[in-house]
């Protein structure tokens, strides 16, 4: 099975169901399984043909794991919110011209001072990537200034566990350099396959 296809469908599910809880104002754990199977079923269109019953049994078990997970409504400010940035690291359309950098967030809070965000995770390794964590906390201090603390958490759906990291001020300021020197290095790799 490829497992790229499993984590889409995952994924695809994950979203429909944050997106349940926002439709029914509830977001306590749901535990009613013709909802989950309905949900589980949209995710799977266009992957029939590629999953085994294997597969959809593991798919059922994540579903049931993540549904049993409540989100706190009263702080979600954004689910599947993209963002992007230009060179200047000034907003921009994600599918801008201009654009150098985007990514989207799952999920979107602000709690008081606090942002956070938690990303979905259906891999099969439990291993965080810290640069990705920074560059989500880096993008939620630009989009939102006035909260100063940020909170990224990768949800590893598969070990039904959450990996949390913190980033204040000092953070933000070391993470926006080191974001301009990888801009830096891709730029320099981009502009030597095109020069002649």
């Amino acid at each position: 099975t490829m497992p790229l296809v499993l984590g889409s469908v995952y994924h695809k599910f994950a979203e429909l169901l944050d997106e349940h809880r926002i439709k029914i104002k509830d977001g306590s754990p749901i535990k009613d399984k013709e909802i989950l199977a309905s949900l589980l079923a949209k995710a799977h269109i266009g992957a029939r043909l590629i999953l085994s019953a294997d597969d959809d049994f593991l798919l059922s078990e994540l579903a049931t794991r993540y549904a049993s997970k409540p989100i706190d409504l009263s702080t979600l400010i954004g689910v599947s919110r993209k963002f992007a940035f230009t060179e200047d690291h000034k907003e921009c359309d994600y599918w801008d011209d201009d654009c150098l950098f985007r990514g989207e967030f799952d999920l979107l809070f602000a709690d008081g001072g606090l942002g956070r965000v938690r990303d979905h995770k259906s891999s099969r390794k439990a291993s965080a990537n810290e640069f990705q964590m920074e560059c989500y906390a880096w993008a939620g201090s630009v989009i939102l200034p006035h909260l100063t603390l940020w909170k990224c958490e990768f949800g590893f759906i598969r070990h039904d566990h959450i990996t949390p990291m913190e980033f204040g001020g000092i953070d933000l300021r070391r993470i926006e350099n080191k974001i301009r020197s990888e801009e830096r290095r891709v730029g320099k790799e981009c502009r030597s396959l095109w020069s002649p």
